[in-house]
């Protein structure tokens, strides 16, 4: 299978893995012990201004992993190092983040999808791929 197509598959289940994880917590939610349901929907709600700030950087994260992502499917140059730093900032944004409660399928996708995003950042950078994003010599 062509590299090109290998990258742009694992950009596509980069997401959908995302994705299975918020319906995954959704569907798995109920099942978890009364305990952390309890803890769980006593989360959230908070309006300080340092989680409004934090909601914030997720707005920009998401739009800017969204550009990354159709840039990379489309062998942008301009995308390699978007890709880079936006996973940076995802790291970033985690350490930002309230203790939550998550299910087993989706903590399965969810770390997936992380590991998609690594293979994402060997290919374009580290395989024949890196061609494609090198700027162009004048």
């Amino acid at each position: 299978m062509p590299l090109d197509r290998v990258l742009r598959l694992a950009l596509v289940f980069q997401w959908l893995l995302a994705l299975a994880s918020v319906v995954l917590f959704r569907v798995e939610q109920s099942r978890l012990p009364d305990v952390l349901r309890e803890y769980g929907a006593t989360q959230g709600g908070s309006t300080s201004l340092s989680a409004e700030l934090v909601g914030w950087y997720a707005l920009f994260w998401l739009a800017g992993s969204l550009v990354a992502t159709a840039g990379a499917f489309l062998l942008k140059p301009w995308s390699r190092p978007l890709f880079l730093v936006m996973a940076v900032l995802g790291i970033a944004l985690t350490g930002l983040l309230e203790p939550s409660i998550t299910s087993p399928g989706s903590a399965a996708a969810e770390t997936a999808a992380q590991i998609l995003v690594g293979v994402i950042l060997g290919l374009v950078y580290f395989s024949p791929l890196k061609e494609h994003f090198a700027p162009a010599r004048s």
